[in-house]
Protein backbone atom coordinates (compact mmCIF):
# COMPACT_ATOMS: atom_id res chain seq x y z
CA UNK A 1 0.00 0.00 0.00
CA UNK A 2 1.68 3.16 -1.30
CA UNK A 3 5.18 1.70 -1.03
CA UNK A 4 4.87 0.67 2.62
CA UNK A 5 4.87 -3.10 2.07
CA UNK A 6 8.10 -3.39 4.08
CA UNK A 7 6.29 -2.04 7.18
CA UNK A 8 3.67 -4.81 7.36
CA UNK A 9 6.04 -7.68 8.38
CA UNK A 10 7.73 -5.51 10.99
CA UNK A 11 4.43 -4.59 12.60
CA UNK A 12 3.29 -8.25 12.60
CA UNK A 13 6.47 -9.29 14.43
CA UNK A 14 6.22 -6.53 17.04
CA UNK A 15 2.44 -6.63 17.70
CA UNK A 16 0.12 -9.45 18.65
CA UNK A 17 -3.30 -9.87 16.93
CA UNK A 18 -6.33 -8.13 18.41
CA UNK A 19 -9.45 -10.19 19.21
CA UNK A 20 -12.23 -9.67 16.66
CA UNK A 21 -14.82 -8.31 19.11
CA UNK A 22 -12.34 -5.73 20.42
CA UNK A 23 -11.46 -4.72 16.85
CA UNK A 24 -15.16 -4.24 15.98
CA UNK A 25 -15.68 -2.12 19.09
CA UNK A 26 -12.64 0.02 18.24
CA UNK A 27 -13.88 0.39 14.66
CA UNK A 28 -17.33 1.55 15.78
CA UNK A 29 -15.78 3.98 18.29
CA UNK A 30 -13.49 5.43 15.63
CA UNK A 31 -16.39 5.68 13.18
CA UNK A 32 -18.57 7.61 15.63
CA UNK A 33 -15.64 9.87 16.52
CA UNK A 34 -15.00 10.57 12.84
CA UNK A 35 -18.68 11.36 12.21
CA UNK A 36 -18.84 13.67 15.24
CA UNK A 37 -15.68 15.57 14.31
CA UNK A 38 -16.69 15.77 10.64
CA UNK A 39 -20.13 17.16 11.48
CA UNK A 40 -18.62 19.78 13.79
CA UNK A 41 -16.10 20.78 11.12
CA UNK A 42 -18.81 21.22 8.48
CA UNK A 43 -20.92 23.22 10.96
CA UNK A 44 -17.94 25.47 11.73
CA UNK A 45 -17.31 26.08 8.03
CA UNK A 46 -20.98 26.95 7.44
CA UNK A 47 -20.97 29.30 10.42
CA UNK A 48 -17.83 31.08 9.23
CA UNK A 49 -19.31 31.38 5.74
CA UNK A 50 -22.68 32.71 6.89
CA UNK A 51 -21.21 34.88 9.64
CA UNK A 52 -20.83 37.70 7.12
CA UNK A 53 -24.61 37.88 6.56
CA UNK A 54 -25.47 38.00 10.28
CA UNK A 55 -26.22 41.63 11.22
CA UNK A 56 -24.04 43.27 13.87
CA UNK A 57 -24.04 46.57 15.72
CA UNK A 58 -26.73 48.63 17.42
CA UNK A 59 -29.30 48.11 14.64
CA UNK A 60 -28.97 44.32 14.83
CA UNK A 61 -32.33 43.76 16.54
CA UNK A 62 -34.16 46.00 14.07
CA UNK A 63 -32.65 44.10 11.13
CA UNK A 64 -33.72 40.76 12.64
CA UNK A 65 -37.24 42.12 13.14
CA UNK A 66 -37.27 43.23 9.50
CA UNK A 67 -36.09 39.83 8.26
CA UNK A 68 -38.61 37.97 10.43
CA UNK A 69 -41.38 40.43 9.44
CA UNK A 70 -42.19 41.43 13.03
CA UNK A 71 -43.98 44.77 13.44
CA UNK A 72 -44.00 45.08 17.24
CA UNK A 73 -41.24 43.58 19.40
CA UNK A 74 -40.37 43.75 23.08
CA UNK A 75 -36.58 43.33 23.41
CA UNK A 76 -34.82 42.26 26.60
CA UNK A 77 -31.01 42.12 26.56
CA UNK A 78 -29.14 39.86 28.95
CA UNK A 79 -25.47 39.63 29.86
CA UNK A 80 -24.91 36.37 31.69
CA UNK A 81 -27.85 36.04 34.09
CA UNK A 82 -28.47 39.75 34.63
CA UNK A 83 -30.79 41.95 32.57
CA UNK A 84 -28.93 44.78 30.82
CA UNK A 85 -31.70 46.67 29.04
CA UNK A 86 -35.31 46.43 27.95
CA UNK A 87 -37.07 48.35 25.15
CA UNK A 88 -39.75 48.12 22.45
CA UNK A 89 -39.38 48.20 18.68
CA UNK A 90 -42.27 49.51 16.60
CA UNK A 91 -41.91 49.10 12.86
CA UNK A 92 -45.48 49.97 11.84
CA UNK A 93 -44.44 53.28 10.22
CA UNK A 94 -41.71 51.56 8.22
CA UNK A 95 -44.13 48.85 7.10
CA UNK A 96 -46.73 51.43 6.09
CA UNK A 97 -44.16 53.39 4.07
CA UNK A 98 -43.00 50.19 2.40
CA UNK A 99 -46.56 49.24 1.39
CA UNK A 100 -47.14 52.79 0.07
CA UNK A 101 -43.98 52.48 -2.00
CA UNK A 102 -45.13 49.14 -3.39
CA UNK A 103 -48.55 50.58 -4.28
CA UNK A 104 -46.91 53.49 -6.08
CA UNK A 105 -44.76 51.13 -8.13
CA UNK A 106 -47.75 48.96 -9.08
CA UNK A 107 -49.75 52.09 -9.98
CA UNK A 108 -46.97 53.26 -12.28
CA UNK A 109 -46.46 49.82 -13.82
CA UNK A 110 -49.74 47.87 -13.71
CA UNK A 111 -49.52 44.13 -14.36
CA UNK A 112 -50.01 43.15 -18.02
CA UNK A 113 -53.12 41.13 -18.81
CA UNK A 114 -52.65 39.40 -22.17
CA UNK A 115 -56.32 38.60 -22.71
CA UNK A 116 -57.40 42.26 -22.44
CA UNK A 117 -54.82 43.21 -25.05
CA UNK A 118 -56.11 40.55 -27.46
CA UNK A 119 -52.94 38.46 -27.26
CA UNK A 120 -53.05 34.77 -26.62
CA UNK A 121 -50.20 32.62 -25.43
CA UNK A 122 -50.52 30.36 -28.50
CA UNK A 123 -49.87 33.24 -30.91
CA UNK A 124 -46.83 34.34 -28.95
CA UNK A 125 -45.27 30.88 -28.97
CA UNK A 126 -45.90 30.50 -32.70
CA UNK A 127 -44.28 33.85 -33.44
CA UNK A 128 -41.28 33.17 -31.23
CA UNK A 129 -40.69 29.74 -32.81
CA UNK A 130 -40.87 31.12 -36.36
CA UNK A 131 -38.58 34.07 -35.66
CA UNK A 132 -35.58 31.81 -35.15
Amino acid sequence: MFGLNWLKPILRRKMKPIPQDRAKKALSTLTLTYVFLGWNFVSLLLYLTWKKSIPEGPEKVRKYAEVLNIDHAHVIKFSGLSKVSEYNIDRTEEVMQDTKRRRMVTDLHPPVNRQTQGLESENITEESSTSF
